[in-house]
């Protein structure tokens, strides 16, 4: 490149800083499951692509799981998850729906996530999303 050229081209030089917000970062309320007034839970999700749903485990079997899930599925959807359009948001939620009515229909289901064991996931069909928890 000659000089001519060089002189033409913007200078780089030191940037300024960023502004900085005031107070102490506040993670926003609403990425969390909630209750409702039924005592059923629900997570709202809004997506990098500006669609909205909210996801309620109301009418989702084995409840004793749904307040350990219901975290792991709003941290996995909220602002600093890896789900973020609806799309993906939508399959994270019918495979751990499916998980829960599978885990249902065992003649001894779990009653909590602690009581989850290997054996509750054997008999898994080989296509269903569990086979794949199983497999690891």
């Amino acid at each position: 490149m000659t000089a001519a050229v060089q002189d033409r081209l913007p200078k780089t030089g030191r940037g300024r800083h960023a502004a900085r917000p005031d107070g102490f970062y506040k993670p926003d309320p609403s990425a969390g499951p909630m209750r409702t007034a039924d005592g059923s839970l629900q997570v709202a999700f809004a997506g990098e692509d500006s669609r909205a749903f909210t996801y309620s485990f109301a009418g989702l079997p084995l409840p004793g799981m749904h307040e350990e899930l219901a975290a792991a599925f709003a941290a996995r959807t909220g602002p600093a998850g890896g789900r973020r359009t609806l799309a993906s948001a939508r399959v994270t939620w019918q495979a751990m729906a499916g998980m829960l009515r599978f885990l249902a229909s065992l003649q001894r289901p779990p009653q909590n996530l602690g009581a989850l064991t290997r054996s509750h996931l054997e008999p898994a069909p080989a296509a269903h999303p569990v086979a794949a928890m199983r497999d690891e």
